[in-house]
Parts: structure tokens; sequence; C-alpha cells
């Protein structure tokens, strides 16, 4: 018993962080007939997709916003996938990170919460918008 497990679970998100990053799906490929993953495959998986901390999902991944005025609709349009058909000039990504402010002052609430001890399930975000939405 001289080996001590650090880590005995593992979480698998399945969520799109950044479409513009391979995914599970197109990683693992046609799997007909195959009954199980090579090392390589696996080593590749993990290269592509794992990560150990918030900040690691934040470098691998990138995720952006990209926002673009419509001049059909008179509106600010914000979206995470980067739209076709609209000129790079026309886009604005908005990297998510921690430079972000507003990502920075959501992680900032957030920190705050838990060194109250409370969870973010007990987390108000309806209050937040309220909070940094002008009310006129």
């Amino acid at each position: 018993m001289g080996n001590v497990i650090k880590q005995t679970n593992r979480t698998l998100l399945m969520e799109v962080i950044n479409p513009e990053k391979l995914d599970f799906l197109t990683l693992v490929g046609d799997v007909r007939g195959v009954e199980s993953l090579s090392d390589d495959k696996i080593k590749e998986i993990n290269d592509h997709l794992l990560v150990r901390s918030f900040d690691e999902l934040l470098e691998k991944f990138s995720p952006a916003v990209y926002c673009y005025y419509n001049a059909n609709n008179q509106k600010v349009v914000y979206q995470l996938d980067k739209p076709e058909g609209v000129p790079e000039e026309m886009l604005t990504e908005i990297p998510l990170n921690r430079q972000n402010e507003f990502m920075g002052m959501l992680m900032s609430m957030i920190d705050t919460k838990r060194s109250e001890g409370a969870i973010n399930v007990d987390f108000k975000f309806e209050k937040l918008t309220d909070m940094i939405s002008p009310k006129k």
C-alpha cells in the first residue's frame, strides 16, 4: 500500500466549449466493428480534451463569444460559434478568459460567495442580471 491513489474518478463534460476546436465524436471517429480504442487514439483524445483545471480549460479551448451588428433587424448579436457570411472586419471576437472584465467580475463574485460559505447552487444569478443591467 505504498502508492496513494490521488484521484479515483473523472467527470466527462459533454458540452461544446468552442465549436472551432475538435470534439469527442470527431476524435473517436467511426467505431463500427471496433471493440476498444488504441492507446494512441486514447492519448490523442486526452491531448485534445483532457483538462485538470478551469485555467487549463480556458487555455486549451480558448472559448469566445462573437459579436456583430445585424443591420436587418438592427440588433447587436452575440453567439458562440463564428457566424458565416459576416465579414471579418464587422465581427468582434470576445475571448472568455480571466482577462475579460465581465468574466473576471463573475469569477470574483463566485469566489466571494464561496469564501462566505455559500455554494454555487445558492448563487442568485437572477440578481446578477439586475446588478449589471441598466434600468432605463
